[in-house]
């Protein structure tokens, strides 16, 4: 799944799902009410160990047998050095461990041997899952599941899609980008026009391949729109509203995307609109959908008036002698 993250543009937002989750479990810590943390050094050394032999290889760009055993011996201490932590720092009679996490994790196991045994990538994959609620369960019990079930759930983001679901989507929106994109174009006075899924301006064809159907940002704007509406204070039916955005916001940022690419040929900036198209994009389509979630809430605070219930005076306030 890392190897995913590393090599294919549309899931390198797989390495902060995991950072986004702390965060969101921080942002909910007051469901965890008091707790003591004893002796936090001493597990400490279990993980820091692990979390070095698992990603050494990685950032080195080491290969071969024998560092593939040493990252999976890192993530075994990873785990077992996170769970005696969560365990020492949770000294709390309220906090206790549950042993259907043993049975949630042998679910898991079999899951992931099952998808191994039949070559099943996704669902191998997806058992990551349910062995993180095992592990949790087991050393945290109901009440620190309570707190986590959540994040556990937004860690499905940073699993790749299956790879026909990922075709499915991937045409559709290459579809819509273009014809969209070519529509605005036009409208702006350019003359463009689309061939399959390439876009004339002029002479220059700006082509829509698969890496710019938009499934890269709606993956992420998805994690973002999910995480927002998990942080939020809003009704239910907002939170749901702002989640399910992320399919208009990536259609949108796309669409702008490939129209102002347009624009810029149109105007004599070829070398800036390939920068632009390429790679400038990707760091202002987040920005962009930032602002576009953040239109979003402001006009769900103007959709409706609540007005206070406030006791009636019958007029008698302020009332008084006239003054001539």
């Amino acid at each position: 799944m890392a190897d995913k993250w590393s090599r294919r543009p549309e899931y390198s937002h797989g390495w902060m799902v995991p950072l986004a989750g702390v965060f969101i479990l921080w942002h909910r810590r007051d469901m965890l009410g008091e707790v003591k943390p004893r002796k936090l050094a001493s597990v400490a050394w279990i993980m820091i160990p692990g979390v070095i032999a698992w990603l050494g290889p990685w950032m080195f760009e080491v290969e071969g047998s024998i560092w593939t055993a040493v990252q999976a011996s890192g993530v075994f201490l990873s785990l077992v050095g996170f769970a005696a932590l969560l365990a020492g720092w949770l000294d709390n009679t309220d906090v206790q461990p549950s042993w259907w996490g043993l049975a949630v994790l042998l679910l898991a196991v079999a899951v992931r041997l099952y998808a191994a045994s039949h070559f099943l990538e996704w669902i191998d994959f997806v058992s990551l899952i349910p062995f993180v609620a095992g592990m949790v369960l087991l050393f945290g019990g109901k009440r620190i599941f309570r707190w986590s079930w959540v994040v556990i759930a937004f860690l499905f983001f940073m699993i790749p899609l299956p790879f026909t679901l990922e075709v499915a989507l991937r045409d559709p929106l290459r579809a819509a980008g273009t014809f969209a994109s070519t529509y605005a174009m036009q409208t702006l006075g350019l003359p463009a026009f689309a061939e399959g899924n390439v876009v004339t301006v002029n002479d220059v064809r700006i082509d829509i391949v698969e890496a710019c159907s938009g499934l890269r940002m709606m993956m992420v704007f998805f994690a973002l729109s999910v995480g927002l509406a998990i942080i939020i204070e809003r009704p239910l039916w907002q939170r749901l509203l702002i989640a399910c955005s992320a399919i208009p916001i990536a259609l949108i940022t796309n669409i702008l995307r490939i129209t102002f690419t347009g624009l810029l040929y149109v105007w004599g900036y070829d070398e800036l609109a390939d920068d632009f198209f390429h790679d400038f994009a990707g760091w202002v389509m987040p920005l962009m959908a930032v602002g576009l979630l953040r239109l979003e809430l402001w006009y769900l605070d103007h959709l409706f008036i609540i007005d206070e219930k406030k006791p009636l005076d019958f007029g008698m306030r302020g009332s008084g002698p006239a003054v001539a």
